[in-house]
């Protein structure tokens, strides 16, 4: 039976219009509930009505005294309380009042349950950019309660873990501060450690989360996704496969060939010269074909977004793979659902074939 729960919610903004709803949740009937609202951001001026509800009983305000990041900041929330579940929220969630009731009800009828996600649910994607993430799968996490019985690991959005299970595990600060990885590497030591037992979904705890940027195109969080991938391929090689070089692999590569014939091969220069827009241009129409999976008609707009957000996020791979001497990381691609599959080796799909095809085109015509 659950007895008691903390709330955790890492906040940046501490926005009333979110912050409010989270601390005024309906408490279950004979359960302990304390929230513990982690503020990542000292120079921030806490509104008065947000004030007066923190209480250092039910209700905690607690300010780093510097910028931690996403993974210390909600350490600091694990380690502040001490309630049989574990229950972590962004602080940007429109929520229903009664959604502790629900994790509740859960909890009890399965007690040998390690944890529960629950739904994130996105507003419609009505833009080029806002289309081409859904269609990217970069979002799919937060639906995950929706088509799974159960996954490997869920956005910390809106998610309820038992501290019993959790035991040491806490989130790893080599990640980006920002976000992006230390959710994924959190759920895999913490599955492992009970004996790799997936977390039920929950999907009628279901919140709603605005989008990124109100929606407008941008691409710094696919790049620091990208810098967490590549930490993520480094912790884990386990829950990794080869796979062909991405664009700015090859780019990269093609750099190098330039510098080098520049000083000894000179006759090489114009075809290399070549092969780098060649490359690019690759990628977009690899990503139009992509895009058909979703939408019948992609438009210029979309396979523009789609094809940039792809090139940031290998991008902060490859940058991260280079700069932290991960070269085990080139020529990978982690496996975020966590199987640990015996071939390690490439795994076709549309998007790789139409870019093994049209690369071979490239470097027939090249050739000639």
């Amino acid at each position: 039976m659950l007895k008691s729960i903390d709330v955790i919610v890492p906040s940046f903004r501490v926005q009333k219009e979110y912050i409010l709803p989270i601390i005024q949740l309906i408490r279950p009937e004979g359960v302990t509930v304390r929230f513990y609202i982690i503020v990542d951001n000292p120079a921030i001026s806490i509104n008065e009505e947000l004030l007066q509800a923190v209480d250092n009983n039910e209700v905690y305000l607690i300010i780093n005294e510097k910028n931690l990041g996403a993974s210390l900041t909600r350490n600091k929330g694990i380690d502040s309380g001490s309630g049989d579940w574990i229950l972590f929220l962004d602080d940007d969630i429109k929520i229903e009042p009664n959604l502790l009731c629900i994790y509740q009800d859960a909890i009890n009828r399965n007690p040998e349950e390690i944890g529960f996600i629950g739904l994130v649910s996105l507003p419609p994607a009505d833009s080029a950019f806002t289309k081409a993430t859904m269609a990217s799968g970069s979002a799919d996490i937060f639906s995950i309660a929706s088509v799974k019985d159960s996954y490997t690991w869920g956005a910390t959005a809106n998610i309820a873990i038992k501290r019993e299970a959790l035991g040491p595990i806490r989130f790893n600060e080599a990640y980006p501060k920002g976000g992006g990885g230390e959710d994924v590497d959190f759920f895999l030591r913490f599955r492992a450690r009970n004996n790799f037992k997936n977390l039920k979904t929950l999907a009628e705890a279901q919140v709603w989360h605005p989008w990124w940027n109100n929606g407008e195109p941008n691409f710094k969080r696919s790049y620091r996704y990208g810098n967490g991938a590549a930490f993520l391929m480094h912790l884990h090689p386990q829950y990794t496969r080869y796979d062909f070089p991405t664009t700015p692999e090859s780019l990269f590569f093609l750099l190098i060939g330039l510098a080098v014939s520049g000083l000894f091969f000179p006759e090489y220069l114009d075809t290399i010269g070549i092969a780098i827009p060649g490359v690019i241009l690759i990628e977009a129409i690899a990503s139009y074909f992509y895009l058909r999976r979703s939408y019948r008609k992609p438009s210029i707009a979309m396979i523009y977004y789609s094809a940039t957000m792809k090139i940031y996020y290998d991008s902060g791979v490859l940058f991260k793979n280079l700069s932290q001497g991960f070269w085990t990381g080139l020529f990978r691609h982690f496996n975020y659902s966590g199987i640990r599959k015996k071939n390690h080796f490439i795994q076709f799909n549309r998007y790789k074939l139409v870019k093994l095809i049209l690369f071979v085109v490239l470097v027939i015509c090249l050739i000639w």
